[in-house]
């Protein structure tokens, strides 16, 4: 069995509403995942918050939602469209952090798919 690298040892302190056996239980998945990254085929998505996540990282919607603390459904349905996104700041400091955001401007207007506009001219 690997060890867990401090980095992401950190992570998981701060990942809130988990208990202690359940975190020890999704870091070795996530570890497993995470090692695994030269099977991953490339994704393609609607989502502009999918494409910065397949992009800038090799986290699967899994592992970055619990580590930005969203629980899973609620991202899909964000990346879905089905509900507007309404992070919290926590949620939303640790998802510029994930996906390498530095400026305000680099975040997406919108999570869900980008919509298509007709221009009248």
């Amino acid at each position: 069995m690997q060890s867990v690298p401090i980095s992401l040892a950190t992570h998981i302190i701060l990942m809130p509403n988990y208990e202690i056996v359940k975190l020890g239980i999704k870091v070795m998945l996530s570890w497993q995942t995470m090692t695994d990254k030269s099977k991953r085929q490339k994704q393609k998505s609607d989502s502009s918050l999918e494409t910065l996540r397949i992009e800038r990282t090799n986290f699967s919607q899994d592992e970055l939602a619990v580590y930005c603390g969203i629980p899973r459904a609620t991202y899909q349905r964000w990346i879905s469209g089905k509900t507007e996104a309404k992070p919290t700041i926590r949620q939303l400091k640790l998802l510029c952090q994930y996906l390498g955001i530095e400026r305000i401007d680099e975040l997406p207007d919108d999570f869900g798919p980008v919509k298509e506009t007709l221009d009248d001219d």
